[in-house]
């Protein structure tokens, strides 16, 4: 079996591997190129859209690999259990099931052993996330045939991969990455974009060019984020993305929608408000009129002064003419929120904003947060700046980054920006509110007097307003 198939995994997976039944007879060209290439390199990097059978065909290399290399281990690690056990594991099965060869192993949770034979085996391996005995975890595998597989590398950690070299030591060893390349940096992100002297083979693939994937999916991609955009190029073209590209707003974009209109259109009347904490942190007012940003106010101190402050601005910035004010009605914001009616002018409609709730669209959003500056993102380029933003704006649009491995529309946490940067994003904050209207469910929020305001801030100091029947409606 090793002299007729150990260097020839395509004719391996033909000759013990049934198609049967499936839309595709055999391997596409994309699975076998990547399978001869795995004998040829050893150490391969595959970057693909989705679709395109990437687990698939590693499952089938995985039996071929053990069924022609005596005594051959494999260590497999992911970014977590659920990716290993439910994507490759779960390939890994289905496999076997259709391989003529399946009595020669034994497959139980997390691993695949050769019959009788304690080491000989592929073993399912992750690491905690705070990466805690990494080494013990993930290096000590030793043996005449070695070969590693990582799926979705993009999102495993560095130092795995440097514990993972210490594996990697005889001419029989082979390691496959395999991944949709959703990060903009780290190991996997630098093979590809610079794979000299590491050693690696790079093969890149578009999920149009598999007669796996349908054209609905580009489709589906091309809908929901655009076909410029970075999530489309990762996901159907299979290309790395630099983290710029994540951005809410670059820097070049930002600097030329700035510099360039700053005319003042008329339209609805919106204040975002990023209220902050105890006089920790700043409290952002963003004034939109139309599509024109055409304030903004800094202020700081404990909330009876902020309370008093806001009043003033709004009273004299639109006296008796409609206005909806949008505050951050989460932690401090929430007693700033329910108080807010009694400072502003009867014209004003306060409608709360919590950015960790559900989002309208909850299919396309992780939440309310993530669906403002997905709106910010995609309407910039209609904004006008008639006065000058802050300072910091530029920084913070930059900076906040759309998660890329998300299933979903998903913004950074806060925290993590400020972990980055070491300050809070309250510019950006602010500015996106102003665009919650946009995004919410309008007929959902109705205004009510003071006196009810007064009993939902009771009642929302309780829990989550959402219990509370009809009064949830009410913000």
């Amino acid at each position: 079996m090793a002299k007729l198939y150990g260097n020839d995994p395509v004719g391996w997976i033909h000759k013990f591997i049934s198609f049967k039944g499936l839309a595709h007879e055999g391997l596409t060209w994309q699975q076998k190129e990547i399978a001869e290439n795995v004998v040829k390199h050893h150490f391969l990097c595959v970057a693909a859209g989705g679709g395109i059978g990437k687990s698939a065909v590693v499952a089938m290399l995985i039996l071929w690999f053990l069924a022609t290399h005596p005594g051959a281990r494999i260590p497999a690690t992911a970014p977590n259990g659920a990716q290993l056990h439910d994507v490759l594991f779960a390939e890994l099965a289905k496999w076997l099931e259709r391989c003529a060869m399946k009595s020669m192993f034994t497959l139980t949770k997390g691993r695949l052993q050769v019959v009788n034979q304690r080491e000989w085996y592929c073993v399912a391996r992750t690491v905690r996330k705070d990466l805690g005995q990494l080494n013990g975890t993930l290096s000590g595998f030793h043996s005449g045939y070695m070969m590693i597989v990582v799926d979705e590398a993009a999102e495993v950690p560095d130092p795995v991969f440097t514990a993972l070299d210490g594996a990697l030591t005889g001419e029989n060893s082979y390691i496959i990455l395999i991944s949709n390349p959703i990060s903009y940096g780290g190991y996997f992100f630098d093979t590809i974009e610079d794979p000299t002297g590491t050693g690696f083979k790079v093969l890149q693939y578009s999920s149009k060019d598999s007669p796996l994937v349908t054209e609905a999916y580009a489709k589906r991609i091309a809908a929901r984020y655009g076909e410029d955009s970075a999530m489309y190029k990762a996901k159907v073209l299979g290309e790395t993305v630099a983290a710029i590209n994540y951005a809410v707003v670059d820097p070049k974009t930002f600097e030329k929608i700035v510099s360039t209109q700053r005319d003042l259109f008329d339209g609805n009347r919106v204040v975002g408000i990023d209220v902050g904490g105890a006089g920790k942190d700043l409290t952002v007012l963003c004034h939109r009129v139309g599509w024109s940003i055409c304030r903004w106010d800094t202020l700081t101190g404990e909330t009876d002064t902020l309370l008093e402050q806001t009043g003033e601005i709004i009273t004299n910035m639109y006296g008796d003419k409609p206005v909806t004010i949008i505050p951050d009605a989460i932690g401090e914001g929430s007693g700033f929120t329910s108080l807010l009616p009694h400072y502003v002018p009867p014209t004003a409609t306060v409608m709360a904003y919590k950015g960790s709730k559900k989002a309208a669209d909850v299919d396309m959003y992780a939440n309310n947060r993530s669906a403002i500056f997905h709106s910010l993102h995609k309407n910039f380029g209609k904004l006008h700046f008639p006065v000058k933003p802050p300072e910091r704006l530029k920084k913070e649009l930059a900076n906040l980054i759309f998660v890329p491995h998300s299933n979903q529309i998903e913004i950074e946490a806060k925290k993590k920006f400020y972990n980055r940067l070491g300050f809070s994003p309250d510019n950006a904050d602010a500015l996106a509110e102003t665009l919650f209207v946009n995004v919410s469910s309008m007929d959902k929020h109705i205004k009510v007097g003071t006196g009810a305001r007064s009993i939902m801030s009771v009642l929302d100091s309780l829990g989550d307003s959402g219990k509370y029947g009809k009064y949830g409606m009410f913000v």
